[in-house]
């Protein structure tokens, strides 16, 4: 058993491939959320805008989103991060990504995702500041998590998406639009009896719930 974000398209074809059935069981909510430097004067972005980003490279200067008039940098992950899950599977839905951002701007770990987009227009620890400012996106809890043992999350700004802030409130809510969750995930020809199906119970369970709730994590029935 496994506990993630919702499997993309790729990771599905790749399991179909080698005929393997999997079973999704919903157990926390999280958010897909876009985030640049704290100093950014950008508050919203929208679907439109997201997707002409990376789709199309489409956008390249923060003052189309109401920022200031300074280069976009489009910051991406790689394709089975579970952001870059989340990523396919609620904002590019079946089209790629653009080669360009794909070529130069791929990130390999959510933390240094993080340091990228705060860092990007500083030049980093011993670069040239630049004229630009980083987009990248992360999960919602994981940021309020690493943020409370590192302070990264107070170098980074969470963008609005379509005028809705991601907070918990509207995750459980259901208003913010990028809500998806964790699920458990086992094969389908696990058996019956088998301990991983005895967790998801449990998982499920009152004190399954207060557990997810212990690590940061708001249960999926919140919703």
């Amino acid at each position: 058993m496994i506990i993630v974000p919702y499997a993309s398209s790729d990771i599905l074809s790749f399991a179909d491939e080698k005929k393997v059935e999997l079973e999704f069981y919903p157990i926390a909510l999280e958010s897909l959320v876009f985030i640049t430097p704290i100093e950014n004067e950008a508050d919203n972005i929208t679907e439109d805008q997201v997707r002409s980003i990376y789709i199309d490279y489409g956008i390249k200067n923060w003052s189309e989103l109401g920022g200031p008039n300074r280069e976009l940098v489009p910051i991406c992950r790689n394709a089975d991060s579970g952001s870059q899950s989340q990523m396919d599977n609620l904002i590019l839905k079946g089209k790629d990504m653009h080669p360009a951002i794909q070529k130069n701007y791929v990130e390999l770990t959510m933390e240094g995702m993080l340091e990228l987009v705060a860092f990007y227009h500083s030049g980093g620890l011993d670069g040239s500041p630049t004229d630009s400012y980083a987009l990248g996106y992360t999960l919602y809890t994981y940021l309020e998590n690493i943020g409370e043992v590192t302070g990264i999350d107070e170098r980074l700004k969470i963008l609005a998406y379509e005028g809705v802030a991601p907070t918990e409130e509207n995750m459980a809510n259901g208003s913010y639009p990028l809500t998806d969750g964790y699920y458990a995930v086992v094969r389908s020809d696990l058996p019956k009896d088998h301990s991983a199906r005895n967790i998801i119970q449990w998982l499920n369970s009152r004190g399954g719930k207060e557990a997810i709730r212990k690590v940061g994590l708001i249960p999926s029935d919140s919703q």
